[in-house]
């Protein structure tokens, strides 16, 4: 790693200030929020869509089932990324079943087809635990999109996205 050592003669403590006398820093941001994540090569933010819910969906469908967790941006460009956090608890209900939690952007499916972003197995018991999501994705449109976590269940038995009064959590963040 390399360093850059300051010249203590340049700094003045009583302003805070450094006087660069003929030395320029270039390739700096331009103070403008709109311009300064660009000009060092940062993630923009352009808005940020969340819902939340407490609302059960219990499946025994071994195809992806919408749960009530669901929210809807519309990009502000085709080439924006969209960012999705989601959150909420699981409840396998039996021991030795698969169940699977993925996000979907509509009919497409943001993980793997048949097992999504998460593979839950109570090997011994029964699991109630929280469950976190992640995904990014491109949707390339400008027109609203709906993106909602969907749950499946391998073997005919109950599995269960939400329980009780908690909270979930949908949080859409669109990125260039």
């Amino acid at each position: 790693m390399s360093r850059t050592r300051i010249d203590p003669s340049l700094l003045n403590p009583m302003s805070s200030s450094l006087n660069m006398n003929s030395n320029k820093i270039t390739g700096l941001a331009n103070g403008m929020s709109s311009t300064d994540a660009m000009a060092f090569g940062q993630c923009h933010v352009f808005q940020i869509v969340s819902a939340t819910n407490t609302t059960s969906t219990l499946t025994t469908s071994s195809s992806f089932v919408p749960t009530s967790l669901t929210a809807t941006i519309t990009p502000t460009s085709s080439s924006s990324k969209i960012l999705v956090l989601a959150q909420g608890g699981v409840d396998t209900l039996n021991a030795g079943i698969s169940d699977y939690v993925s996000i979907f952007r509509g009919s497409t499916n943001l993980g793997d087809s048949r097992y999504g972003l998460g593979t839950l197995n109570g090997i011994s018991s029964r699991i109630l635990f929280p469950v976190s999501l992640m995904a990014y994705d491109s949707p390339a449109t400008t027109s609203a999109t709906t993106y909602t976590v969907e749950i499946a269940s391998e073997g005919n038995h109950t599995f269960a996205w939400g329980f009780g009064s908690a909270i979930q959590t949908i949080v859409l963040i669109e990125v260039q």
